[in-house]
């Protein structure tokens, strides 16, 4: 899925060539084919989108794989400040189902603004969405309340797997 945004973002690039004449643009072309460090680099939005695509695909990947260590390890420090670890970790095995281990499927990355991102998401039967924050050059999880109860309400715990 990740690839897949990559390569729409990458087709939606527009194509430019260079206005100069035939002459100037055939120097180009040998310009850049003799200094291999002269080829253009990602657009700074598309390395962006695919920071934040990466870090919600983790993060759905942990909760799919049962890592609530981990998972907790990638929430802003705001949050990991508000609810601590053993806490988290605990209320979300108790939460754990069959269902946890499906993987989640991203269906789109979005700046809000910046240094805010939403990540919507499908797992199995379930939608929903999660809020990223770039925090010290990595863009890390900002949970809403559920999410941060381990997924479930106290009406919902279940006993561990």
């Amino acid at each position: 899925m990740k690839r897949l945004w990559i390569i729409l973002a990458l087709m939606a690039l527009p194509l430019t060539g260079c206005q100069a004449s035939p002459h100037d643009h055939h120097d180009h072309h040998v310009s850049m084919s003799t200094h291999p460090s002269a080829a253009p680099s990602p657009s700074p939005d598309l390395a962006v989108q695919a920071q934040m695509e990466a870090a919600a695909g983790s993060y759905l990947d942990l909760l799919s794989a049962g890592d609530w260590t981990a998972a907790w390890q990638m929430w802003t420090s705001s949050a990991r400040s508000r609810i601590p670890q053993q806490a988290f970790v605990r209320q979300s095995t108790a939460c754990a189902t069959s269902a946890a281990a499906k993987p989640y499927q991203i269906i789109a990355v979005q700046n809000i603004s910046t240094g805010i991102a939403r990540a919507v998401w499908v797992h199995g039967e379930q939608s929903g969405d999660l809020i990223l924050r770039r925090e010290e050059a990595t863009w890390s999880v900002e949970p809403f309340a559920k999410d941060a109860a381990g997924g479930c309400t106290a009406d919902e715990t279940r006993a561990p797997r």
